[in-house]
């Protein structure tokens, strides 16, 4: 797929950029090298060395072994977009005020799980943003698609575009103020 951004005459591509307070080639670059808070927010295990011993020891083809890395590498690469779409601080548990407040637990004796609420997420995280927004994510896998959606919409989860956890899990997320 090419990029026809990219593909435009260089006179408007800087037009364009002078209005940007980041311009895309240092968004670029950051995602190719992220801060060291990023870099410690990252899940995903280093990528497999594709050696003989490796394709034994994890019983997979040389090509299996390519594909999981690859998907390391684009799960990675979405989840420092995503950061840096939401202004990721650091990652943090939501308080029990916030989650009071939007009506997540019913008084400031429970202990909010979000898996007491939505039987259905999966590979959750808390962050914390600049501007001390909450931002909880949920990763179930698809299996059911539409209960899914439902259980998270219900609550106002967003379905992100993007996928955080691996390309078989849907992803949603939740901004809280």
């Amino acid at each position: 797929m090419d990029n026809y951004y990219y593909n435009l005459p260089t006179e408007i591509i800087n037009y364009i950029e002078s209005y940007l307070i980041i311009k895309p080639n240092k968004i670029n670059d950051f995602i190719k090298n992220p801060s060291k808070k990023i870099k410690n927010m990252i899940r995903h295990p280093p990528f497999i060395q594709n050696t003989e011993r490796n394709r034994k020891l994890y019983k997979g083809t040389k090509e299996q072994i390519d594909n999981y890395n690859y998907e390391i590498e684009v799960t990675n690469k979405n989840f420092v977009k995503f950061c840096l779409e939401f202004g990721i601080k650091s990652e943090k548990r939501i308080g029990c005020r916030k989650a009071l407040k939007y009506g997540l637990i019913d008084s400031f004796k429970d202990h909010f799980n979000l898996k007491n609420l939505i039987p259905s997420c999966d590979h959750i995280r808390q962050f914390i943003t600049h501007d001390n927004t909450n931002i909880i994510i949920s990763s179930p896998y698809n299996y059911n698609e539409s209960y899914t959606n439902e259980e998270h919409f219900k609550y106002n989860f967003k379905r992100y575009s993007q996928h955080l956890y691996n390309n078989r899990c849907f992803t949603y997320i939740l901004e809280l103020k």
